[in-house]
Parts: C-alpha cells; sequence; structure tokens
C-alpha cells in the first residue's frame, strides 16, 4: 500500500515536472520587462522608419533640386550657344520672280543652303537664303545669283517680267559683302558679259542695302511656293526668256579650231574681268583656244 502511493505521488510529480517543462511560464515580473523591451525595440524600429523617409524626402528634393539648376544651367547654355553660330548668315535678293531663284538656292541644300524662304523685301519679290558660310562661301551665293539676273532690265524689272515688284537688288550683312558686290558688278559691266550695246552704268539699277534693316514679309500661300516643283508649266513661258540667256552666256560651245574637233568652251562671253567674278571658267577653259580665227563651231548656243 505504501509502495503503491509512493509511487503515484512519483509519477503525479513527474507529470507534474513533465507539464511545466512542455510550456515555458514566466514570472509575471519577468513578462512586464519583456513587453517593456519589445515596446522599446517598436518604438526604435518606428523612429528608423522615420528617419529613413526623411532622408528619403531630404534625398529626393536634393535631387529634384539638383535636376531642375542643371536643366536651367542646360538652357540657359543653349540660348548662350544660338547666337555664337555665326555660321548661320541670311541674306535678301530679288531679281523677278522669285520662284526661279528659290529654285536655284534649293539646289544647293547639299552644299550648305539651310533655309530657302520666299517673300517680298520692301514691296519687291525675293528669296530668304540662309546658309553656313564654313560650307558655302557668300561669293558662291552671289556667283548663282549673277548668272539669273538681268541687268538689261533692271530698271524695268527683270526678263519679261516688268513692275515695281521685279526690280532687282541685293541685300548684304556688312561692308565687306556690300564691297564685293559692287566690285563684282564693276566687273561684270566692263567685262561686257552681257552684251556689247549694253547701256554704261547698268551697275546703278542694282541696289545693295542692308539686310538688318529690311522688312521681309513672308509668303503665305502655299501655293505661290516651290511652284517650279510643283507646277513648272504655269511659268513656262517666263522660263523661256531666263533659260535663252542662261545657255548663251553660262552654257558651253563645242567648236573646231584649225582643223582640230572637240573644244568645249564654258560660258565663252565670260572672259577678261569676267572670269575675275567666276574663276572656275577660267580653270575649265585653260587651254582651249579663244573664239577667233578660223573656229567652226558645231554646237551650243553662244552667239558672238
Amino acid at each position: 500500500m505504501t509502495f503503491v502511493m509512493s509511487i503515484a505521488r512519483t509519477t503525479t510529480s513527474s507529470s507534474s515536472s513533465s507539464s511545466t517543462t512542455g510550456t515555458t511560464r514566466y514570472h509575471p515580473r519577468k513578462r512586464r520587462r519583456r513587453q517593456k523591451r519589445f515596446a522599446s525595440s517598436r518604438a526604435l524600429s518606428s523612429s528608423d522608419s522615420d528617419d529613413t523617409c526623411a532622408n528619403i524626402t531630404t534625398t529626393t528634393l536634393a535631387t529634384t533640386t539638383t535636376m531642375t539648376t542643371m536643366m536651367a544651367m542646360l538652357l540657359m547654355m543653349n540660348f548662350a550657344v544660338e547666337p555664337a553660330e555665326a555660321g548661320q548668315i541670311t541674306n535678301y535678293l530679288a531679281a523677278g520672280n522669285y520662284s526661279f531663284l528659290e529654285r536655284e538656292y534649293q539646289d544647293l541644300t547639299y552644299a550648305g543652303v539651310s533655309l530657302v524662304d520666299v517673300g517680298t523685301c520692301d514691296g519687291k519679290q525675293c528669296v530668304k537664303v540662309t546658309y553656313d558660310d564654313e560650307k558655302v562661301p557668300f561669293e558662291r551665293i552671289m556667283r548663282v545669283y549673277f548668272k539669273h539676273f538681268d541687268p538689261k532690265n533692271a530698271s524695268k524689272g527683270q526678263y519679261s517680267e516688268v513692275g515695281e515688284q521685279y526690280k532687282p537688288a541685293v541685300y548684304v550683312n556688312s561692308e565687306k559683302e556690300k564691297t564685293y558686290v559692287n566690285d563684282s558688278l564693276d566687273k561684270l559691266e566692263r567685262s561686257r558679259v552681257f552684251g556689247r550695246n549694253l547701256a554704261d552704268n547698268w551697275v546703278s539699277n542694282i541696289p545693295v542695302l542692308d539686310a538688318q534693316s529690311v522688312k521681309f514679309e513672308r509668303e503665305q500661300d502655299d501655293g505661290k511656293r516651290n511652284v517650279m516643283k510643283t507646277n513648272p508649266k504655269s511659268l513656262e513661258k517666263l522660263s523661256k526668256a531666263r533659260d535663252a540667256q542662261f545657255d548663251q552666256l553660262w552654257g558651253f560651245v563645242q567648236f573646231c579650231y584649225e582643223r582640230v574637233c572637240g573644244y568645249v568652251r564654258f560660258a565663252p562671253a565670260c572672259v577678261g574681268e569676267c572670269q575675275e567674278v567666276f574663276p572656275e571658267f577660267l580653270s575649265r577653259n585653260s587651254g582651249v583656244p579663244e573664239l577667233e580665227g578660223d573656229v567652226k563651231i558645231t554646237g551650243g548656243t553662244y552667239k558672238a
């Protein structure tokens, strides 16, 4: 009996011990300490999170401010660079119906002409030509003009086009450009390239004006722009007089000289001082005899 009770106590004690070991039980004081540590840990975590958010916000604001400053600097640099692009030059040129000059300068877009616009300059039909003078010099712009204007009718207009709106004019940006234009016109006049019966002092009928003070009014009617490309037949009659003069003065002739045929001379009427304005003709005609003496013309439209 005593033995059985002893076993029972041992079993109960063992069971109680096992139960206590399976589930950790804390003293109330220890539980409060643990809760305080947990609350403190959460507070620290929350504080760190707030600090992190604050840091992120501060960093974002700083980054935004930096980007805004950089964009402002870039814009300032951009505006500062534009005027420094001294290579972009604009000249205004008038010589009758602007559609013809428009076509000629559009053909130079590959060489450095960036914009060709049409309109009126102080009431005259003109073209606005913007170009990079490091690629295509002012002299080349003017050589195109000299080949497509008509000094013989400058006091009335150009070619078969009569009226104030068709009179020629050149608008320059500097004294250097003005000097070049006037000198070139004088040389062309003295060379008689446009004809020996042409009245003297026709240069005075071609004014050289200041491009900075010109009043340019852009043509708003799209139907009047690029006509030589969109509807060339509408200008066919006006083209005849221009084409005839161009072929005669600036075209070429084939001829035989002293029984030797096959010579080609470009712009045969451009001799003497004319070749100072158009130096390319001097090199092209190098070695070709003058059109004098025993010459037989076999092609071309040149008339001596």
